[in-house]
């Protein structure tokens, strides 16, 4: 029986190895008659039936591999690349090599059908043909890009793939843009493109190549050779109707040569087209460290106290627009180049908002009314120079910036029949300088980076009551210089690789301020100087192998701060040390999905403004006030997230999960005094959770011509305020659904159907009762071309809206566009009529922890347009 027993469990161990055991079927693969090496070919591994059981691309030096988990003692190994015959052959399920030998394939002439490609691979780049997935109605690339699998675009051209911002933009190979993409997006003309590449963990820096692991994507534009060395673009005129005489004139060019690109761009309108959106700044990437070159100066003012309603901008956008912006890239070698980019932004907007605000207070709500016309005037100009040489053996970069600003804000508020008059002065400059040099001697690398800004900001707020005799005025003079250092050396030897980086930062602010006010009369003038040094020491280990990839730093700080009150004759002399570790794990498990995990602890202190203590007119009624103590906050945050995509079966999905909890020893707190709001923070020590959950799942179906995607998302906030000296819990949530499914019913017609579905939730605890809110808001469209021979082109808009704004009360609204397109050659008759039913407001509500918002927004009546176009 012991001899049986032994038997039993040798036969159970070797069943249960061969259950977990994992083949690797690698080798090469070469042209059978001249023997060259074959690179790009598709590797599957099948099983009897057929089915997929792993995948591979082989690389550039004919070399493949891939793992197959299978507890199959056969299975069929077949190999594909356009012009060549399929390969198969039955192989045992055990790790083994293979010499593949491929035999070009015969075209048969009798009859050809003709069907491209919607992506492949080619190593780690993702090419999308423009032409399977262009549509009718799509004039630029933007239009495209939004119909991609795994691609998602924003309003402003931000894109993200696989739920990571992208860390590059180009076209045909240069970074003409750089952050300011969006230009790019939303005007590049779809028939100059000819695919769209997406290259997955890409690290810019050529050197860094083989030796730095990235879990970022990048984005490149094939143009057309017919597109090339010459300029492409689009001029249009265009006038219109509704309430007053419309406008719009747009010109755009593209070049795109060997040795030098740009983009010329001037577009003005008042016709609700948000064209000042495209200069938007996008975020490159979420980089694990703090990218200095995104450093921005200090909001002092915001003009802005109230929200968008949630609508297209075109429903309710009274703009008078003009933008220009002229951008040039010239190689100056064969890796380096020197670029100029130059944007200007004239943009007038006017507003009519009636809004009614609900405060929770411990035995009451109050309730303020407020009905505002608020004309908004935003003027930018914005110049860069840039020389850069991307060698393989170093790298050097050093980008010369200046921006300035001069934004106004007027309004007249009705509040609870009381006269208010409001003028905002905001203007504002930035000097910077971004410098990098990193220089690699074989496996050793050294890095030296240095940022500099100065920001000077001298800004004003007047605010006329009809009750008092003088203006209330808030007056703010701030200039800040800022300056970031460092320097790394990395060595790597086998798998790992080992950084040690110093930082030296620091910024010296030179702050005044003052009120006029007849309520606060005391705590309303500054005067402060402030000085803060960071010093940081920062080792960092990482670990690659495989598709394995581990990172871990302990970054070591030593912050101080030295705040100088002159009105108050005091000093405060503040100093700290911190320990921030990170970890990050990717796992590349096939080259089809990848799983994520990181872990962040990161402590951080405020600055001069915490121990300013004086109040603060950020607007009519509205003042801040801050205790004067110092904020420490400690913030934690879990991490992990799944990718995976097929481009075999043009399927991508990602889901990500954050948990994020943070100590803090202040509280928000809000008081009134009358009806005028205070907020600040008191010394108490609270805590906040937050979590946060996104998911996208997309597929091209291509037998029905049919790209269809899920977006969700789930995010809630558990935190604690004071209100009126009463402490509340409270919890914010939200869901967000947007289903989206764009059709090509033939070559002569498409439908595209989308939706947006969010829930917000909102709980606050008191001392009897808990109150709770949950409010969908719903938007629905619906739109479709139909073509009509090789001229005439009908389209056609249709939006629902359903939004609460109370306990069983709902705002239900349709909006409905038109519109018809005459081409002749290279030019375009295009005729809209927008807003047909003539939606003249729409109204919608927000909760802010303990406050409610009402809001009746004015939208745009009915407009008809009529544009003229011509394409080069």
């Amino acid at each position: 029986m012991r001899k049986v027993g032994y038997i039993v469990l040798l036969f159970a161990v070797v069943v249960t190895g061969k259950l977990s055991a994992q083949s690797v079927i690698d080798g090469i693969i070469t042209d059978k008659e001249d023997k060259k090496i074959i690179g790009g070919a598709v590797v599957t591994i099948l099983d009897h039936e057929g089915e997929m059981l792993a995948y591979g691309i082989s690389r550039n030096d004919g070399t493949f591999s891939v793992k197959v988990n299978s507890t199959l003692a056969m299975f069929t190994v077949r190999v594909h690349l356009l012009g060549y015959e399929d390969y198969e052959r039955r192989v045992e399920n055990r790790s083994q090599s293979l010499n593949v030998e491929l035999s070009i394939g015969e075209i048969q002439l009798r009859e050809v059908v003709v069907k491209s490609q919607p992506m492949w691979n080619r190593e780690d780049t993702l090419v999308y043909s423009v032409d399977v997935f262009k549509s009718l109605g799509d004039r630029t690339i933007g239009d495209v890009l939004k119909r991609l699998p795994g691609v998602e675009v924003s309003e402003s051209g931000g894109i993200k793939y696989q739920g990571e911002p992208i860390n590059k933009f180009y076209i045909e190979g240069l970074d003409l843009l750089e952050n300011r993409y969006g230009i790019a997006t939303n005007n590049v003309p779809v028939d100059a493109v000819q695919n769209v590449e997406v290259i997955e963990n890409h690290e810019p820096l050529k050197m860094l190549k083989d030796i730095s692991s990235s879990d970022k994507a990048a984005i490149n534009l094939k143009l057309r050779k017919d597109k090339m060395n010459r300029p492409v673009g689009t001029i249009s005129l265009g006038s219109g109707v509704s309430d007053e005489w419309h406008w719009l004139a747009e010109s755009f060019a593209l070049s795109a040569a060997r040795n030098r690109q740009y983009i010329v761009m001037y577009k003005t309108n008042n016709a609700a087209n948000d064209i000042g959106g495209e200069l938007t700044t996008q975020r490159l990437s979420a980089g694990e460290l703090q990218d200095v070159s995104n450093y921005s100066p200090k909001t002092l003012l915001d003009a802005r106290g109230f929200s968008y309603p949630p609508l297209e901008k075109k429903r309710y956008l009274f703009n008078n627009s003009h933008v220009a912006s002229v951008n040039n890239l010239w190689r100056t070698g064969s890796n380096s180049q020197l670029r100029l980019n130059v944007q200007y932004l004239h943009d007038r907007q006017q507003e009519t908002i009636h809004r009614d605000n609900f405060y929770f207070l411990p035995d009451s709500m109050m309730h303020i009314s407020e009905q505002s016309m608020v004309s908004q005037k935003h003027n930018m100009l914005d110049a860069a120079l840039t020389y850069s040489d991307n060698s393989p053996g170093y790298y050097l970069n050093n980008r010369a910036k200046w921006i300035g600003r001069w934004d106004n804000s007027v309004a007249s508020v009705r509040m609870n029949r009381l006269g208010v008059a409001q003028d905002f002065n905001l203007p504002s400059q930035q000097f910077t300088n971004d410098f990098k040099y990193v220089k690699r001697w074989g496996n050793k690398v050294w890095d030296i980076t240095s940022f500099t800004a100065y920001v000077p900001q001298s800004q004003y707020l007047a605010v006329n009551v009809d009750t008092t005799a003088t203006d209330q005025v808030q007056q703010l003079n701030l200039s800040r210089f800022y300056t970031r250092n460092s320097t790394y050396y990395s060595l790597g030897r086998g798998y790992s690789g080992w950084i040690l980086k110093v930082v030296l930062e620091g910024a010296s602010d030179r702050f005044k301020s003052e009120l006029f006010h007849p309520v606060f009369i005391d705590s309303t003038r500054a005067n402060i100087t402030a000085e803060w040094l960071n010093l940081e020491f920062i080792p960092t280990y990482s670990y690659r192998r495989g598709g394995l990839s581990i990172n871990a730093d302990m970054a070591l700080r030593h912050h101080t701060l030295r705040v100088k009150n002159k009105i108050y004759n005091s000093v405060d002399h503040h100093s700290y040390q911190f320990a921030n570790p990170s970890l990050r794990i990717n796992y590349r498990v096939t080259p089809m999905l990848t799983i994520r995990a990181n872990y962040r602890y990161t402590q951080s202190i405020g600055d001069f403004q915490d121990l300013a203590d004086i109040y603060f007119m950020s607007g009519y009624r509205s003042f801040s006030k801050r205790s004067g103590v110092l904020a420490k906050t400690a913030r934690q945050s879990f991490g992990g997230g799944v990718q995976y995509r097929n481009p075999l079966t043009t399927f991508f999905f990602h889901t990500s999960l954050t948990y994020a909890p943070s100590r803090m020893n202040l509280v928000n707190s809000q008081r009134f005094v009358g009806t005028e709001l205070v907020t600040g923070n008191r010394p108490y020590e609270t805590k906040s959770d937050m979590l946060i959950w996104q998911g996208y799942a997309g597929k091209y179906l291509a037998d029905i011509r049919t790209n269809v995607s899920l977006s969700a998302s789930y995010n809630t906030l558990e935190g604690e305020r004071l209100q009126q000296d009463v402490l509340y819990p409270y919890r914010f949530s939200g869901w967000s659904f947007l289903p989206k499914a764009s059709v090509k019913i033939s070559d002569d017609c498409s439908i595209t159907y989308q939706a947006v579905l969010a829930d917000r939730i909102t709980e606050i605890t008191r001392a009897d009762d808990t109150f709770r809110s949950s409010m969908w808001q719903i938007a629905q469209q619906l739109s479709g071309f139909y073509l009509i021979g090789k001229q005439w082109q009908l389209n056609a808009r249709v939006e629902h809206s359903y939004n609460e704004i109370g306990d069983d009360d709902a705002v239900k609204m349709f909006f409905a566009d038109i519109g018809v397109t005459y081409k002749l050659k290279q030019l375009e008759f295009d005729f809209s009529w927008n807003n047909i039913f003539n939606q003249r407001s729409y109204s919608y509500s927000l909760y802010n922890g303990l406050d409610r918002f009402d809001y009746r927004y004015n939208l745009r009546s009915a407009m008809l347009m009529l544009t003229l176009s011509f394409k080069y």
